[in-house]
């Protein structure tokens, strides 16, 4: 077996919570390999092309299947998305994520084939979660969410700012 190959994945989530209860859960998503797909952040205002509406719509749609829930914050971003899951539907949180990117990327596949364009990986495996506990938790996570595109120049999603490391060989 390969390095890789052998490699376990750590599962993010808390073992022993409950993800398909009433509450509120701060989200991103990225990129695979933080490709910028989405548009591009131009004087602290994000600007959506053509994927990122399909993002962003995709993202809204699931309103429709789960209608007592809400994004009550959300930013699309160049390469991530970030959103606050206000879950009143009794709804598992890695359900949604999975029906998020699945819709997402099968809008985004339906786009490449019409426009004959080449169809890169969309998604990074898994997602990053945290459990909304208060009210000052969630003033200050819509806070961020909302000036995401203002602070875009010191974003760690920012390629500008990724450090790559290089392995020895």
């Amino acid at each position: 077996m390969t390095e890789h190959q052998n490699r376990r994945r750590n599962n993010m989530r808390s073992p022993f919570y409950d993800y398909s209860q009433y509450g509120c859960y701060f989200v991103t998503i990225c990129t695979k390999e933080r490709h910028c797909l989405f548009g591009n952040v131009q004087d602290g205002e994000m600007r959506l092309n053509e994927l990122g509406n399909i993002v962003k719509n995709g993202l809204l749609s699931v309103l429709s299947d789960y209608p007592k829930s809400e994004f009550s914050h959300y930013v699309v971003m160049p390469n991530h998305l970030h959103f606050i899951w206000f879950n009143q539907d009794g709804v598992d949180l890695s359900h949604i994520v999975k029906l998020i990117k699945g819709r997402i990327s099968f809008q985004y596949g339906q786009y490449a084939k019409e426009n004959n364009i080449e169809k890169p990986p969309l998604w990074q495996r898994s997602f990053y979660e945290h459990i909304i506990r208060n009210e000052e938790d969630f003033l200050r996570i819509g806070e961020y969410i909302e000036n995401n595109p203002l602070q875009w120049e010191l974003d760690r999603f920012n390629p500008k700012n990724i450090v790559q490391v290089v392995r020895a060989g």
